[in-house]
């Protein structure tokens, strides 16, 4: 019996060790092989198969008792997880270790980052599954280098250097670091299944839920208990600079961060008398005075650190990660990864040194969401497009409610000409049905936009555009297009309005283009010619609409006049189509144009696929062309507007155009590329005019370009040498895309 008494001390002895956080707690499977071993040698010394081990020195007042971690007491417990951006992963390491010891809070309080972890954690889902839903929705690629766009009505794969958009009244500069679409698909459907659960009442969650955001007027706190889960997350972390501020009730909100980065007191206020804080600690943060537009947003965030911390109580457990060597916007998968890990290990520490342990509760009763759709109406019954829009979400009353269908349907609103998001307002209709109010986003009212292109053998090329989508205060979109260069002139308007016909969403639209162009002709050797010059207009009644997958049509009927100087003037009548899968930055993937009308046929084909590896990128590329009877100028320049390596852009054109290309290019540091092309094409003429003057072009040709590439916010800027098989070679410089 003594002996099984002494072996159970032993045991205890050890047990207690880990349990207060001594070093066997940093590596448990260790700790525990060397309780197994300590129990073993004590066995072993009490039947004399080892010798004794020497006593221990023992104080002046004799042993020192062995005293066991007390349980803490059962009070209502507050998870609060603070701002701090890409960091706020390690929120979910915390979550993480709590899962795994059975401590579940009666309450989540969360800012910025922290409320984008609070609201999926307090909408029933653990930390390994929030851990693969930001996988799943990788808030990251909402970032990139600033790229300021015009919308697709006004110009396809244009490049502006500048664009300003108007927002509650005001002109603004377009921030480009991120899209609107983008972050409303991606927090709507991070949020779906909370949103639904909830439905207008964060209490009706799992577990209670608040988003802290700062009212942009007051600077003062604004804590978020009811509405739409997704809208009240967005509005929390509206970081300055980046997002753009969300309105809700009146109020303009924005990032939560700026009045209460870690919202203890918001906790206290709701009766939590213990809370479980998750915040940041930066200890080589060092404010900055220049920098890009998302470094100016890191910097920004980074003062949320320095905020005062609020009164806390000896029963709070403190998790403060050191950050030091994460970047506040810096939401790469590795550093994202390395975040969730430190976030976890940094849990175990925190708790293994508490004064008490924390009880295990039971998990939040499990719900969920009512299976069938109840009414569906939208928010502003007087908009015209969004009573249209409600096709798009696909949900029909009393039929059953489809998470999968619902977040295609949310998609294809945020891509749509009219809208960049919205906000589903679900709400309770019954136990088995949830009802939707959708708010519908709109697109800036106004937008203007200016860019710049040069190619050193063209010259310069400026344009303007822009667009009103309340056209005399109708639900009418009007746009204008202007383009000056030395080629060529021209001037576009155009009308368009979304509406219903026999219960089909359609998109009419009206465009006038009036123009002067000066088609350049060469003879071998590079001899220029005195440029033909021709004036033309074209009107077309039509239809075109976008898609969420990045399609676009334009087709209808057109009418073509035309003036070549000094000869008679002409007219033909038909057909005209253009269809584009545009990539998401803005640039088209693939161009399919078409004129069939009285007077001649013209049909291009342009594409290409970007892959990238690493620092390599691949860029396959094909054009194709054909004509018959086409006017001088509507005739296909050999490459397009960058033309064939080794010769002149404009210098060799006809009627049937064949081409291929592969493009790689290496990221050598920052913004600059090193590019190398081969090209391989061949270009014949029905044309007896163009064929004098190109000969050369009814052979297989093939050509390379190589030289470095700047990336800049107006496009690439270029500086390459191209030649051919025909023995020619050609310098190039380049600044933007001319399209």
């Amino acid at each position: 019996m003594r002996r099984i008494a002494g072996v159970r001390r032993v045991a205890r002895h050890i047990v207690e060790t880990i349990i207060v956080g001594r070093r066997l707690v940093a590596c448990p499977l260790i700790g525990v092989a060397l309780c197994v071993m300590t129990v073993d040698v004590a066995c072993a010394q009490q039947s004399g198969t080892l010798p004794p081990s020497s006593p221990s020195p023992q104080p002046p007042n004799g042993p020192a008792p062995s005293v066991a971690v007390p349980d803490c007491p059962r009070v209502k417990t507050a998870l609060v997880l603070s701002g701090g951006g890409a960091r706020g992963a390690a929120h979910i390491g915390v979550i993480k270790v709590l899962d795994s010891l059975g401590i579940h809070p009666d309450l989540v309080v969360g800012t910025s980052i922290g409320s984008i972890v609070g609201a999926l954690y307090a909408s029933g889902y653990t930390g390994e599954q929030i851990d693969s839903l930001t996988r799943a929705y990788p808030i990251g690629k909402l970032f990139r280098p600033y790229s300021p766009a015009l919308p697709p009505l006004v110009a396809i794969g244009r490049k502006p250097f500048t664009v300003w958009e108007t927002s509650r009244g005001q002109w603004l500069l377009q921030s480009g670091a991120v899209r609107e679409e983008d972050v409303s698909v991606l927090i709507n459907n991070m949020m779906l299944r909370g949103n639904l659960l909830a439905r207008g009442d964060f209490d009706s969650l799992p577990v209670p839920f608040r988003a802290v955001a700062t009212n942009l007027k007051t600077r003062e706190p604004v804590v978020l208990s009811r509405g739409d889960l997704a809208r009240a997350v967005r509005a929390s972390f509206a970081i300055p600079l980046v997002f753009e501020p969300i309105s809700i009730d009146g109020d303009v909100l924005t990032d939560g961060g700026i009045s209460d980065n870690v919202p203890v007191d918001i906790a206290r206020k709701l009766g939590a008398q213990r809370a479980i804080i998750s915040r940041f600690r930066d200890t080589a943060f060092v404010g900055q005075t220049v920098g890009s537009t998302l470094s100016t947003a890191a910097n920004l965030i980074g003062f949320l650190f320095k905020q005062p911390p609020d009164s806390l109580s000896v029963d709070d457990i403190i998790v403060e990660t050191n950050v030091t060597q994460y970047g506040n916007l810096d939401f790469s998968p590795t550093r994202v990864n390395s975040l969730v890990q430190l976030g976890h290990d940094r849990t175990l520490e925190t708790i293994a040194r508490g004064r008490c342990r924390i009880p295990a509760t039971p998990p939040p009763v499990a719900q969920r969401v009512a299976p069938y759709v109840g009414t569906v109406a939208p928010a502003n019954p007087a908009d015209t497009n969004a009573d249209v829009d409600l096709r798009q979400l696909a949900v029909v009353p009393n039929e059953p409610m489809r998470l999968d269908s619902l977040q295609l349907g949310i998609r294809r609103v945020a891509y749509s000409d009219p809208f960049q998001g919205i906000w589903l307002n679900p709400f309770k209709d019954d136990s088995l049905h949830t009802s939707l109010r959708p708010d519908f986003i709109p697109r800036p009212t106004h937008t203007v936009g200016m860019g710049l292109d040069y190619v050193s053998s063209l010259g310069g090329h400026l344009w303007i555009g822009a667009l009103n989508r309340k056209l005399a205060e109708q639900p009418v979109e009007g746009l204008f297009l202007l383009d000056v260069s030395e080629i060529g002139q021209s001037l576009t308007i155009g009308v368009r309005r979304t509406t219903e016909l026999l219960g089909l969403t359609i998109h009419p639209i009206a465009r006038f283009t009036i123009a002067r162009e000066q088609t350049r002709l060469y003879l071998t050797g590079k001899i220029q010619l005195p440029e033909q010059e021709a004036d033309e207009g074209r009107f077309l009644l039509g239809f075109e609409r976008g898609f969420s997958w990045g399609g676009r049509y334009r087709w209808g009927l057109e009418s073509h006049v035309w003036h070549p100087k000094n000869e008679p003037t002409l007219f033909a009548e038909g057909v005209h189509g253009t269809f584009w899968v545009i990539r998401r930055d803005g640039d088209p993937a693939l161009t399919l144009d078409s004129d069939v009308n009285t007077r001649y046929v013209r049909m291009q084909l342009v594409g290409d696929l970007t892959r990238t590896y690493g620092r390599w990128t691949i860029i396959p590329g094909i054009r194709l062309a054909w004509g018959s009877d086409m006017p001088l100028h509507e005739t296909f320049p050999f490459g397009g507007y960058e033309g064939f390596p080794g010769f002149k852009p404009f210098e060799v054109r006809g009627t049937n155009e064949v081409m291929n290309s592969l493009q790689f290019k290496y990221h050598i540091m920052g913004p600059l590329y090193a590019r190398v092309e081969s090209v391989t094409g061949r270009m014949t003429n029905s044309d007896t005019l163009l064929a004098q003057f190109t000969p050369q072009a009814k052979q297989w040709v093939e050509g390379s370009r190589y030289g470095v590439e700047l990336a800049t916010p107006v496009g690439p800027v270029r500086l390459e040498i191209g030649n051919n098989s025909m023995g020619r070679q050609q310098a190039s410089f380049i600044i933007g895309t001319w399209r």
